[in-house]
C-alpha cells in the first residue's frame, strides 16, 4: 500500500508540475484555441505519466 501511495503521489507531484507550465504557457496566450488546448491537456497526462515511470526507474536503479 505504501508504494502505491508514493507511487500516485509522484504522478500527483508531476501533474501538477506540468499543469503549472501549461498554465504559464496559457498567460502568455499561446495555446488557447480548443484543438491546441486539448493536445496540451493530453500532453500533461502522457507526460507525467513517462516522468512518473522515468523517477521509479531512477528510483529503483539507484537505491539497488
Amino acid at each position: 500500500v505504501g508504494k502505491m501511495i508514493l507511487v500516485c503521489s509522484t504522478w500527483a507531484l508531476w501533474y501538477h508540475t506540468l499543469a503549472g507550465i501549461r498554465h504559464l504557457i496559457w498567460d502568455r496566450a499561446i495555446g488557447l484555441e480548443l484543438d491546441v488546448a486539448y493536445r496540451l491537456g493530453w500532453a500533461v497526462i502522457t507526460g507525467s505519466i513517462i516522468l512518473t515511470a522515468i523517477t521509479i526507474i531512477l528510483h529503483v536503479s539507484l537505491v539497488q
